[in-house]
Parts: structure tokens; C-alpha cells; sequence
């Protein structure tokens, strides 16, 4: 009995450990599958860089009771048509789909231009989506885009609000690793990865 006492003690003890590994990765908004960091913003706008126009527009983490993941969002408000912007860099896979989703809602949205837009610059090339006012409503919804990874695999993903007024909300910024059926699933299309020439003695080697 008090070995058997003693092995529950060691695996209630290991449980508790993995659940407060769980909490700290939860509060560090995302998870260790997410190549972002802090896709959440639970820790404010700690990792992405930020670039606010110089007035009448602020970008901030803020609490909101409603967000999908966590209690805490990213806002854009502008109070005139200014342009902000928020990107993190982050290394993938080579030669690799990925979709990145996130959940976005707005409020009082309107443009006199580009709008709200979501970009991920990888190896020369770059993915984007751009949405227009009928496509942003007070609900919160998921957005994705998918892009492909060349030989370098790094990535810089910017989120922008350029020529508009209102609010836009984001949170729970995720990218994930997928196949082609993947992003046809999810998209109806797929990206092209491109292809690397092979080296010389790679080459060689593939012949024989």
C-alpha cells in the first residue's frame, strides 16, 4: 500500500506539473505549435513589432470578454484615415503550405482605401488578403490565408489597417502546417512551393 501510495503521489505531482506547463503556454498566448509568439496577445504586444501612425490612431492590446482565445485582443482604432501596421518574423519549414488563420471582427469600418489587410512576406515571395467593409462585421470570424515557404523559410507576418477609420480586432493568430488538400479544404485553392534545383552532386546522386 505504500508503494502504491507513493506511485499516486509521484503521478498526481507529475499532472499537476504538465497542468501548470499548460497555463503558463495558455498565458503566453498560443502553444508550443504555434511558430508565433504571443498569437494571443496575452502578454500585450510583446514579440510584434508595431509601427502607429503619428495621430488619431492607436494599436494596443486591450481586454475583451468576448475574445475567442484568452481575454486579451489586438485593436487598431482610428479616429481618421491614418495607417498602422504590426508585423513578427518567424522561421517555418522549408519548401512547406501553411495556412495562417486568426479571428477578426470590426466596428464602425470604413475605407477610403487599402483597408485592412493581412500579408505574409516569405522568401521573395508574399501571400496577402484584403477586406472590404462587407466582409468585417461586429461578430468575430475566421480569417486565413495560405502561403507556401521557399529554401529560407522565413516568414514576416504584418497585419495593416491603411486608409480607414473604426476599429479592427484580432486575436488567436496561429500558423499551421498543411498539405494541398489542406488548403483546398479550407480555401479552394493552393499556393505553389517552390522548387529548390537540386546541387550538382544531389543531382548525380538522384540519377544513380
Amino acid at each position: 500500500m505504500a508503494r502504491c501510495s507513493y506511485h499516486l503521489k509521484t503521478v498526481g505531482a507529475f499532472v499537476a506539473v504538465l497542468s501548470v506547463a499548460s497555463c503558463a503556454v495558455a498565458a503566453a498566448g498560443g502553444n508550443s505549435d504555434n511558430p508565433l509568439a504571443n498569437g494571443g496577445f496575452e502578454n500585450g504586444l510583446l514579440h510584434w513589432k508595431v509601427k502607429p501612425a503619428g495621430d488619431h490612431a492607436k494599436v494596443k492590446a486591450v481586454g475583451d470578454a468576448s475574445a475567442p482565445d484568452g481575454g486579451s485582443v489586438l485593436v487598431f482604432d482610428h479616429q481618421r484615415t491614418r495607417g498602422s501596421n504590426i508585423s513578427q518574423k518567424c522561421r517555418l519549414q522549408p519548401q512547406s503550405l501553411y495556412l495562417l488563420s486568426c479571428w477578426v471582427k470590426a466596428k464602425n469600418y470604413h475605407r477610403t482605401g487599402t483597408g485592412f489587410r493581412i500579408v505574409i512576406s516569405c522568401d521573395g515571395k508574399e501571400a496577402s488578403r484584403r477586406y472590404f467593409e462587407d466582409q468585417l462585421s461586429e461578430r468575430w470570424q475566421i480569417k486565413t490565408v495560405a502561403f507556401a515557404t521557399g529554401e529560407k523559410a522565413e516568414a514576416l507576418v504584418t497585419f495593416s489597417l491603411a486608409s480607414s477609420v473604426g476599429k479592427v480586432f484580432v486575436d488567436n493568430v496561429r500558423i499551421t502546417r498543411t498539405t494541398r488538400a489542406g488548403a483546398r479544404a479550407v480555401l479552394g485553392s493552393c499556393p505553389i512551393v517552390p522548387r529548390i534545383p537540386p546541387k550538382p552532386g544531389q543531382a548525380r546522386a538522384r540519377i544513380w
